[in-house]
C-alpha cells in the first residue's frame, strides 16, 4: 500500500513491475507511462528473445499498434476531401480486378469487411514468406470468400489496413509511407519512430512495421488518442464510435474492465490498440497515456488480461499535478 500513497517515481515504477513479472512468470518486459505534465517514465524488466536485458531505449516493432497512426492519417484525408469514409473505395491501378469494390474505408477502419486475417489463411500458413507486401496479402485474401456478409459484424482483421493502405496510395498517388511520414511521422518529431518496410513474410504497410521506444510510444498515443493530431470534433466522435460488443472501433479499439455510462454507453478503461507483444493505450479516468512491451506474445496464457491489470494497477498511484513550492499547481507540460 506505501507504494501507491505517493507519487510515483522510476524506482516505485519498476518495483511494480518487477513483482508483477514475478507473480506472472513473465521472461521480460518493457513499461512507459506518460502524463500530461511531465516526460514519461520508462522501466525495463527482464531478458528479450535473444536473453539480453530489457532496455528502455530499445526501438521496438510494435506491429498493429501502427493501426493508430494509420487510422488519424485517414481520418485526416476524409477531412480535407480526399476520401468519403462511406463511399465505396476507389478502383485500384495495383490491382483493378479486387472482387469486394462494395467496401468502404469505414468498414475497414471498424474490421466490418469480412475479408479473412491473411495470417489465417491456408497459402500464409503452408508459405508465409510467398507473402512480400501488401498487394500480395491482399490478393491472397480476396481469392478467399468473405468470412460474413459486409457491415453485419466487426471481427478483427489486418487485411483490412492493408487494402487501406492501396486505397490511400491510389486517391494521393504516393507511396503510403510517404503519406505517413508527411502527415503523422514528421509533424510528431520523435526520434525513434519509423515505419519499416515489408518483407517476404511481413507485409508490414498500413497494418504493422512502425518502430519506437516506448517512451516515444507514449508520446506517439497521446497525440493519436488523449489528443488526436489534426482531427476536428466530428472526426474525433467518429474516430471513437466504437461496437459496444466487441470494442472495435474505425481506428481505435476499446478495453475493459468497462462500465455503463449515463447514456447507456460503454465507458471504457482504455482505448488505443495491441500489437503482437505490444499494448498502447490512453486511460480516460485516469489521463494516464501507457505502453507496454512483453518478450513473449500478449496472446498466449492469458498475457493480455495479465497486462490489462498491471496497467489497471498504475492507476492506483497518485499521478495528480505537481505542486510546486509556492503552493500553485505546475503548469502542464
Amino acid at each position: 500500500d506505501e507504494l501507491f500513497s505517493a507519487r510515483p517515481d522510476e524506482a516505485a515504477l519498476s518495483a511494480l513491475l518487477d513483482d508483477w513479472a514475478r507473480h506472472h512468470d513473465m521472461e521480460g518486459a518493457v513499461l512507459a507511462v506518460g502524463t500530461p505534465w511531465a516526460d514519461p517514465l520508462v522501466v525495463a524488466n527482464g531478458v528479450d528473445a535473444e536473453g539480453a536485458p530489457r532496455d528502455t531505449a530499445t526501438a521496438i516493432e510494435v506491429q498493429s499498434v501502427t493501426k493508430l497512426f494509420t487510422a488519424n492519417g485517414v481520418h485526416r484525408l476524409a477531412m480535407v476531401g480526399l476520401l468519403d469514409l462511406d463511399a465505396p473505395i476507389p478502383a485500384l491501378a495495383a490491382y483493378p480486378d479486387f472482387p469486394h469494390p462494395q467496401l468502404t474505408p469505414r468498414q475497414l477502419l471498424a474490421h466490418r469487411s469480412g475479408l479473412a486475417n491473411y495470417w489465417d489463411i491456408p497459402r500464409y500458413q503452408d508459405d508465409p514468406l510467398s507473402l512480400a507486401t501488401p498487394l500480395d496479402a491482399v490478393r491472397a485474401v480476396a481469392e478467399q470468400p468473405l468470412e460474413f456478409e459486409v457491415d453485419t459484424r466487426s471481427a478483427y482483421s489486418s487485411t483490412n489496413y492493408l487494402l487501406l493502405g492501396l486505397v490511400v496510395e491510389e486517391i494521393v498517388g504516393l507511396p503510403f509511407d510517404a503519406v505517413l511520414d508527411a502527415l503523422v511521422l514528421e509533424p510528431f518529431a520523435l526520434a525513434s519512430v519509423a515505419h519499416l518496410p515489408p518483407e517476404p513474410g511481413l507485409p508490414r504497410g498500413a497494418t504493422g512495421g512502425i518502430q519506437s521506444t516506448m517512451g516515444d510510444l507514449v508520446a506517439a498515443v497521446a497525440g493519436l488518442v488523449r489528443e488526436p493530431f489534426g482531427l476536428d470534433e466530428p472526426a474525433r466522435a467518429r474516430l471513437f464510435d466504437l461496437d459496444a460488443d466487441s470494442g472495435i472501433g474505425p481506428g481505435v479499439n476499446g478495453f475493459c474492465p468497462c462500465e455503463q455510462d449515463d447514456e447507456g454507453g460503454v465507458r471504457w478503461f482504455g482505448l488505443g490498440y495491441t500489437g503482437g507483444s505490444t499494448i498502447a493505450l490512453h486511460l480516460p479516468e485516469s489521463d494516464l497515456v501507457v505502453a507496454l512491451d512483453l518478450t513473449e506474445t500478449l496472446w498466449v496464457d492469458d498475457h493480455i488480461t495479465a497486462a490489462l491489470q498491471l496497467l489497471e494497477d498504475l492507476t492506483a498511484f497518485d499521478w495528480s499535478v505537481p505542486v510546486v513550492d509556492d503552493g500553485a499547481e505546475a503548469v502542464p507540460a
